[in-house]
């Protein structure tokens, strides 16, 4: 099992990583050291009253699509209702040619609040949750590069027909994302390609109780065998041998992902973060 677990960087692009070059220099260096994986954060804001540096997510992974051609680049995660779901379906369209089909999309219906509202946008996780639906029906319809139509109670799309298509097939990964332990998000995840749990008080980590009980919930709502993520998130990078011993932990549960965190929100310094990255993950 340990030998098929893949490891990636969550890097939170606040702060000192809104920097661009950065993030792209830590993308290159991760490819190097042979991480699997670099998934970014999509966000605008976060709180309205406080201003600082947030680096926008789709520029970033077309740079580093460009500059990379191993490593898998991913979204943890996108707010999909912020999008109009033909928007977003071109744009995740054009990154997986550009990277040749090494795009990940993780997917929920966003938060926090401050995010929608504070551009007059309504936030209530009903209404969220149906848009996501439908807009997930919507792009795969597109993705499909035939002319597709949908009436829905939040979108229609008349006839329309969208190339190029996606590089992978049957479609572009969808893991969605969830707060444990609520539970709607992860029934959801069983229709699709994987799981992006999170703890309800992020930044603390889930346990790994807590995986065997969201992979439990998933499972009996599973109506294929096909292949399955489990990605999750947390923090171990600055005490190497302690992080090997936790995450055997976590493997043991069933995940399919480790991502450690990369910020400077919640670990020291750039450079210092930058010296681990290139001490590649923590294989056995």
């Amino acid at each position: 099992m340990t030998s098929e677990i893949k490891y990636g960087l969550a890097l939170i692009q606040f702060k000192e990583f809104a920097d661009p070059n950065i993030v792209v220099e830590f993308a290159v260096e991760a490819e190097k050291a042979g991480w699997d994986g670099i998934f970014l954060c999509d966000h605008l804001l976060f709180e309205k009253d406080e201003i600082q540096p947030i680096a926008e997510l789709w520029v970033l992974l077309g740079a580093i699509a460009a500059k990379t051609s191993r490593i898998k680049i991913g979204t943890y995660v996108t707010p999909l209702p912020r999008y109009h779901p033909w928007q977003f379906a071109k744009m995740a369209a054009t990154l997986d040619v550009l990277s040749n089909g090494r795009l990940i999309l993780g997917l929920g219906i966003g938060g926090p609040e401050d995010e929608f509202k504070a551009f007059g946008e309504t936030y209530d996780t009903k209404i969220l949750a149906e848009k996501l639906e439908e807009e997930i029906t919507i792009i795969q319809g597109l993705w499909t590069g035939e002319p597709f139509s949908f009436s829905g109670k939040h979108y229609e799309v008349d006839n329309v027909g969208f190339l190029p298509k996606p590089v992978q097939s049957p479609r572009i990964p969808l893991i969605m994302g969830g707060m444990w332990p609520s539970k709607k998000p992860f029934v959801r995840a069983a229709q699709f390609d994987g799981a992006m749990p999170i703890h309800k008080n992020f930044p603390q980590d889930l346990t790994p109780d807590e995986i065997r009980q969201i992979i439990a919930l998933i499972n009996s709502n599973r109506k294929t065998e096909d292949k399955f993520e489990i990605i999750v998130s947390g923090t171990g990078f600055f005490s190497p041998d302690q992080h090997k011993s936790m995450i055997q932990s976590y493997i043991d549960s069933g995940i399919t992902w480790w991502l450690e965190h990369v910020n400077t929100l919640m670990q020291p310094s750039v450079e210092e973060m930058r010296k681990m990255v290139k001490q590649g993950p923590p294989r056995p």
